[in-house]
């Protein structure tokens, strides 16, 4: 039974020049041996120009980079201890049902 999933990775992990980059290409080249992948990678940059992560469209059948907008003025640690979500849900604007905790 093939599946459809949605892989989405915090980051862009290409070009395939670190171990964590390898990994995740090795684990995406798994699952799209049995199963049909579509992968979002979220990155700080603009989107480029799609030569980096063409190795991923080899095997997934849709692969996409969405730029994550960046909160200025207070640290990323900072705001990753003082907020009761993860930290890419709260960074990418998406709507939340709770009050956010402060840290003095």
């Amino acid at each position: 039974m093939n599946l459809n999933l949605l892989v989405i990775y915090p980051y862009a992990p290409w070009p395939l020049d670190r171990g964590t980059y390898q990994r995740t290409f090795h684990l995406l080249k798994a699952l799209a041996s049995h199963h049909n992948v579509d992968f979002v990678a979220l990155t700080e940059e603009p989107d480029d120009t799609g030569d980096k992560r063409a190795v991923f469209s080899e095997f997934c059948r849709e692969v996409e980079s969405s730029r994550l907008p960046i909160r200025r003025g207070r640290s990323f640690f900072h705001n990753a201890c003082s907020i009761r979500c993860p930290v890419t849900c709260s960074t990418g604007k998406a709507p939340m049902s709770h009050k956010r905790s402060t840290v003095d």
